[in-house]
Parts: structure tokens; sequence; C-alpha cells
């Protein structure tokens, strides 16, 4: 039990690193460039996309699936939704 703890502590840990983005990074730029691709569908169809829908789209265009965006943002799928509805409505971005 402790050990598990500990290996948990240190996976946290990694997790918290990868997702702060110092500087201008490629993850980064993928992240952002997906992100402004869902907002960009979400308006020109009236609706966010599926996880198929985006990730048939993603790998095509070289863009980050689904569980990458979820993972970087620390959102799952339904609260990014959300979220880029309300930023699109309110043209925050």
């Amino acid at each position: 039990m402790i050990i598990s703890h500990k290996i948990d502590k240190e996976l946290n840990k990694l997790d918290e690193r990868k997702r702060n983005f110092e500087g201008n990074n490629e993850t980064k730029e993928y992240y952002d460039k997906s992100i402004e691709k869902l907002k960009r569908i979400t308006i020109d169809y009236g609706d966010f996309p599926t996880v198929e829908e985006w990730n048939h789209y993603a790998k095509k265009n070289d863009l980050l699936s689904n569980t990458s965006i979820e993972y970087i943002s620390g959102l799952n799928w339904k609260e990014l939704r959300e979220k880029i509805l309300y930023e699109t409505d309110k043209k925050i971005f």
C-alpha cells in the first residue's frame, strides 16, 4: 500500500509537469491548433464534434486526439464541449 501511494504521488508530479507549458513548445502548439480547430468546427457546423468525428478529423489533419486534448486540458470531452460552446457563443477566444 505504501509503495502504491508513493508511485501515485510520483505519477501525479509527472502529470503536473507535463501539463505545465513553459514557453512555446511543440505540444502546446499542437494543443492550441487543435483547440482552435475545434472552435472553428463548432462555429461552422453549429455543434461540437463527437469523439469519433473529432478523432477521424484529427487523424486526417495532424491534430491531437480527444484523449490527448483531455489529458492536456484536464477536462473530459463533455466539459470541453461545454467550455467551447460557451466560448464560441460568447466569442471568448
